[in-house]
């Protein structure tokens, strides 16, 4: 029989190992059994781990595509999709559709180009239909939702900025950049407008379709109208032309329509008060009248349609030209039928005009001058005067004055016909004047009367 001693403990050691008391509430400490188990435990996490991100890996068409992509020759290029269909969003929103033929999209997944946009879509933020483009190339920044249209791009805006009831508005241009985060379209290189009545010609435009401000520098207008199958086209010639909401301006404008030209430094239109008013050197130049001034207002509401020319208005009333009836001789013309012959410069303090009566006041002292032949001059002046333009008469009130070669005249009023062949002069207060004549000798020594 084999004995085995026992191990001796001392007493002291056996107190050493015993487990310290654990305070109440305190749970005991976890020692592992199984080691193994656990580090195998770790393992098989970290496989599932990869696992899943390979996973993830595959769901992603550009990872999935990178490697064919290279294979292929092109480096750059991450994705290329053939007749492919093209939504751009900003989060739920829809910004635009495009229907390509072609879409690279980098590596970087910054750019993506398209070539052949056949149709693009674009919505604003209510999601309502803003326009459509087309164009043979397209440069797209995707962080920065900014779009560079390319080779002979049209855009058609179904909201006309330039003429609210004109719609749709069509761009064209050798390159368009579309913001659709900020919905802005600038054009640097000369593009041409169109829309139903008119077309336009610029180098430079800004247009932010939110607000609808719109900024176009040295171009041209032309406004086409059709009354009664007689057609009219107004020419508009302007360096800067600025839209903001109700606000139009613009910048050196010149007009023309038919044998009518006219030049504005400034011009400023606020359709919410359907009031213009233009400002600088104003002239008009047409076959009959040539005017100057350094002010225009016009009201042109329904219920007001007038304009007012002030500062320093002058003009000059051209004769005119009648080329089916000769001219009668000079012994034979009264003075009516001479004044209508030689060309009048006067000035005034202010002119109005209605256009629903057709008729001009002059207020603010009127003086003319005209130049007869031989260096002679004929002088009028008038506190004001009134002209009828449908029925072509012209009324000088207060203070009137002629004189010419003949004589002075006064009188408180005139009311002259100036319709052509039905010319007269009325004075219904009479006249006060001094009748300038030369006494001639004749034979028998009897003197002419006075004229």
């Amino acid at each position: 029989m084999r004995i085995v001693p026992e191990r001796f403990v001392p007493a002291d050691n056996h107190a050493h190992t015993q487990e310290a008391p654990r305070p109440s509430g305190v749970p005991p400490a976890f020692t592992p059994k199984h080691p193994l188990l656990v580090a195998l435990l770790m393992v098989g996490s970290a496989l599932a781990l990869l696992w899943g991100v390979e996973l993830v890996r595959r769901q992603d068409p550009f990872a999935r595509l990178a490697r064919q992509m290279a294979q292929s020759g092109l480096r750059d290029i991450e994705l290329r999709l053939n007749d492919a269909t093209i939504t751009l969003r900003e989060g739920k929103r829809v910004l635009a559709r495009l229907r390509v033929e072609r879409i690279d999209i980098e590596k970087s997944r910054i750019l993506w180009r398209a070539a052949h946009l056949r149709e693009g879509v674009f919505y604003d933020e209510r999601g309502k239909r803003l326009g459509r483009a087309s164009a043979d190339e397209l440069l797209y920044n995707q962080p920065t939702r900014q779009m560079h249209i390319t080779g002979s791009p049209v855009i058609t805006l179904l909201q006309n900025p330039v003429l609210a009831r004109a719609a749709p508005l069509t761009l064209r241009a050798p390159a368009i950049r579309w913001d659709l985060r900020k919905a802005q379209i600038a054009i640097e290189h000369p593009f041409r407008m169109e829309w139903r009545g008119g077309t336009a010609s610029a180098e430079r435009l800004e247009l932010n379709l939110r607000d609808s401000n719109l900024r176009i520098e040295n171009g041209i207008l032309r406004l086409q109208t059709d009354e009664r199958n007689r057609r009219r086209e107004i020419e508009i010639e302007f360096g800067v032309f600025e839209y903001r909401g109700d606000i139009r301006k613009g910048q050196n404008l010149k007009f023309r329509d038919g044998d009518t030209t006219a030049f504005a430094p400034y011009a400023e239109v606020d359709n919410k008060r359907k009031y213009a008013i233009a400002t600088g050197d104003l002239w008009l130049k047409d076959p009959r009248l040539d005017l100057e001034a350094n002010k225009l207002e016009v009201w042109y509401a329904e219920n007001q349609k007038r304009a007012l020319l002030t500062q320093n208005v002058r003009m000059r009333i051209k004769p005119r030209e009648s080329v089916d009836q000769p001219s009668a001789p000079e012994d034979e013309e009264n003075k009516l039928q001479e004044a209508k012959r030689y060309p009048v410069e006067a000035e005034c303090g202010q002119i109005e005009y209605f256009y629903r009566k057709k008729m001009a006041i002059i207020n603010g002292g009127i003086k003319a001058i005209q130049r007869l032949k031989d260096g002679r001059e004929r002088k009028l002046s008038a506190d004001r005067a009134e002209y009828d333009q449908k029925r072509e008469i012209l009324i000088l009130i207060g203070n009137v004055a002629l004189e010419d070669p003949d004589g002075k005249f006064k009188a408180p009023r005139l009311i002259v016909s100036v319709k052509e062949g039905e010319e007269w002069v009325k004075a219904p207060e009479g006249v006060q004047g001094i009748v300038y004549y030369t006494e001639e000798e004749e034979e028998g020594g009897e003197s002419t009367p006075p004229r």
